[in-house]
């Protein structure tokens, strides 16, 4: 059996979240544990987004980085190519966020 190795930040939940975004989430749970990385989701549809953000229509995840800031830039692009085709991957510095947004299909 495997480690899958998700961790979550204090208050994050998955209640609410579409099954894009599920999909998601294991698709980039996946890449990180195929790096032998952690993964820490930061926001699901907590916290403070923009108002139309896709966080608070349960589309939408950030990831935290304290652990792969040398290595952010690939891990996004890998992101990007195993989430496909309706997934934005967006590096924010601080944390990646990532989001479907049926509108990119």
């Amino acid at each position: 059996m495997s480690d899958r190795r998700l961790c979550f930040k204090s208050g994050v939940s998955l209640v609410g979240l579409q099954p894009e975004a599920l999909t998601g989430i294991d698709t980039c749970l996946t890449v990180f544990q195929d790096r032998g990385l952690k993964m820490t989701l930061t926001s699901c549809r907590d916290g403070r987004h923009s108002n139309y953000s896709h966080h608070y229509k349960g589309l939408a995840w950030d990831i935290r980085v304290w652990e792969i800031q040398d290595e952010i830039e690939d891990v996004c692009e890998e992101l990007r190519d195993a989430l496909g085709e309706g997934y934005q991957v967006i590096n924010e510095e601080d944390h990646i966020h990532v989001e479907f947004d049926p509108k990119m299909l």
